[in-house]
């Protein structure tokens, strides 16, 4: 009975160490949870401060992106590294009939570049193409770009528009057989139609009326060719600002002589005063 009663405490002592054990393993475990949710809660915190749902919808985009398999289509045509070529397919069978109207060209050459309708004179913005025998020919795309406008003009014929990178827009005038739509792209070299005629310019026959625009203002395509939009704005630019310098230092040297000349008128006077003077003297002599 005694060695029953003295192994009974000691299981119970035993079974009561067991427990007491087991409540640091829980204890650690609460611990280490908690500091999981405080870490979550932090990271959550931080990307709601820096925009992470944004970053979540984009990472969501690209993943919808990329299981439809139609991620490619989004990309644009670009036209930054091109060189600007003449409209046409085929540039030994065809001349110019009618430059760009250019105010540093000599008289001669100006009086060439003006159209003439309904006894008025204009400034041709262009420059035109036309094949030697007349014929028709095939209009492509000088650049790669986006078609902006499509419409046919009662003057200018069926007319085009092609917006490319940097601002810069290219028209196509006096067409036949347009074969793009507004929206769609087209790549530098694409057929969007033939030669055909125009009302303004039906002395020319059979050709293409073809324009260089950069932020609206027209430029002369004859010498764009074989430029990238990026140099052809820079040569812009340099031009602008050699004018500008040209016109300032003009404005200079014409204020210095109404300047000279504002003192030798004011001089003048005096001169005149002082010769009288000795004429006076002259005479009481």
């Amino acid at each position: 009975m005694r060695e029953e009663e003295n192994n009974k405490p000691s299981h119970k002592r035993g079974s009561r160490k067991k427990v007491i054990q087991l409540f640091p393993k829980r204890k650690a475990s609460a611990v280490y949870l908690t500091g999981a949710a405080i870490i979550l809660a932090g990271v959550m915190i931080f990307q709601l401060a820096t925009g992470g749902s944004d970053n979540t919808q984009s990472g969501k985009g690209i993943l919808e992106q990329n299981l439809s398999g139609n991620s490619e289509e989004s990309v644009p045509v670009g036209s930054i590294t091109e060189e600007i070529k003449m409209p046409v397919l085929e540039e030994n069978e065809v001349s110019v009939v009618k430059h760009f109207y250019d105010e540093n060209a000599s008289d001669t050459e100006q009086q060439d570049a003006l159209i003439y309708y309904e006894n008025q004179y204009t400034k041709n913005t262009g420059t035109d193409f036309a094949k030697a025998d007349g014929s028709a020919f095939e209009v492509a795309a000088a650049l790669s770009g986006t078609v902006s406008n499509v419409e046919e003009d009662s003057l200018l014929g069926n007319v085009v528009e092609l917006q490319h990178d940097n601002g810069l827009v290219t028209v196509y005038q006096s067409l036949d057989d347009v074969q793009v739509e507004v929206g769609s792209t087209v790549a530098q070299g694409e057929v969007i139609g033939k030669a055909g005629q125009s009302v303004i310019g039906k002395d020319l026959g059979l050709h293409v009326h073809f324009e260089i625009r950069n932020d609206g203002v027209a430029v002369n395509p004859e010498t764009s060719f074989d430029k990238t939009i990026a140099t052809l704005q820079d040569d812009l630019s340099k031009a602008a600002e050699e004018e500008a310098a040209s016109s300032e230092a003009e404005k200079d040297t014409t204020t210095d002589e109404q300047s000279t000349s504002e003192e030798s008128n004011d001089a003048t006077p005096d001169e005149t005063d002082a010769s009288s003077g000795e004429n006076a003297d002259s005479t009481q002599g």
